[in-house]
């Protein structure tokens, strides 16, 4: 059996957490430190740097292929923010460890990953000729207790839920 995400498997011995995550502030969403361990070091060095006010509103990272990586906040009153992380631009490597983390699940047909055990997820672009990978975008998955309370009754008598909505309006919240 190939191991989840392309890491290792079950008889190799688990890494260590990158130094960055040995500082995360406690009151940020669950498994955000697999989130940051999921990103190259220096972009989850310069994520912490913003403080944990901007953390708490972290929408999304993006990072391109020859582009400095961009990170998305939540600001009342302004919407949806990019900020530039000011660091050096993503390389083909860090798209390929970015992509092989262990602490992804297996990709899905349409590019899809999820952080282990979260609610975190990760969509990729590749080449089309090539397959080689050209961007990532790690999206914050929020969990919100007791939100899908109301569906209670339909997923106990196994209905199907389907939920529609545009990007930050509270899908992956509800569940």
């Amino acid at each position: 059996d190939e191991p989840l995400g392309g890491g290792t498997s079950a008889s190799q011995p688990k890494k260590s957490p990158p130094d960055c995550m040995l500082s995360i502030p406690l009151n940020l969403p669950r498994g955000f430190s697999l989130f940051l361990g999921a990103l190259p070091a220096r972009i989850s060095q310069r994520l912490l740097a913003c403080g944990v006010d901007e953390l708490e509103n972290l929408v999304e990272v993006t990072a391109d292929l020859a582009r400095s990586p961009r990170a998305h906040f939540w600001r009342r009153g302004a919407g949806l923010v990019e900020l530039n992380l000011e660091i050096p631009e993503v390389t083909a490597q860090d798209l390929s460890q970015m992509q092989d983390s262990s602490i992804l699940t297996r990709w899905t047909p349409d590019n899809l990953a999820f952080v282990s055990g979260t609610l975190h997820r990760v969509a990729r672009i590749l080449h089309p000729s090539d397959a080689q990978v050209l961007g990532m975008t790690y999206r914050v998955g929020r969990e919100l207790p007791g939100v899908a309370c109301r569906l209670y009754t339909e997923l106990e008598e196994g209905r199907s839920v389907l939920f529609l909505g545009p990007p930050g309006a509270g899908k992956s919240t509800a569940l």
